[in-house]
């Protein structure tokens, strides 16, 4: 994949874009291990991790986990369902002690209102992720 497609898909928010982000969201906490959300199941939100990383999954034909993406510091999750507080394609695991911002569908709208550019960023992965994610990316 080229690395500005990439770049795109799976962007980095820089510091003060992740400042502008902390009004519109609630700071959770994950151990190591824990599920963030669940494919199939109704997420509470878009999580932009501050520490620790985040582990999105999809399983194979054969019900074998596959490694889609992993999200570090100042990246975010979430897809376009997150906008109607639809199912969640994939499945979230914290890989280690982790700090998000968890951004519900409400806050999410008003974010995207609010912050243009911001908003035109996280739009574009969303909808760049929904058109199907190399799996490892």
């Amino acid at each position: 994949m080229l690395e500005t497609q990439r770049t795109q898909i799976f962007p980095i928010l820089a510091p003060e874009e992740i400042a502008r982000v902390r009004t519109f969201g609630r700071l959770r906490r994950f151990a190591a291990g824990e599920r963030v959300f669940r494919a199939g199941k109704a997420s509470p939100g878009v999580y932009v991790v501050l520490s620790g990383m985040i582990r999105i999954t999809d399983c194979d034909s054969r019900g074998r986990e596959l490694v889609v993406v992993e999200h570090g510091a100042g990246a975010f999750c979430g897809e376009l369902s997150e906008l109607s507080c639809g199912r969640s394609f994939f499945d979230a695991l914290a890989v280690s002690e982790t700090q998000a911002l968890e951004i519900d569908a409400g806050r999410l709208q008003v974010l995207l209102t609010k912050e243009a550019a911001l908003g035109e960023k996280l739009m574009r992965a969303m909808i760049l992720r929904r058109l199907g994610p190399p799996v490892g990316a």
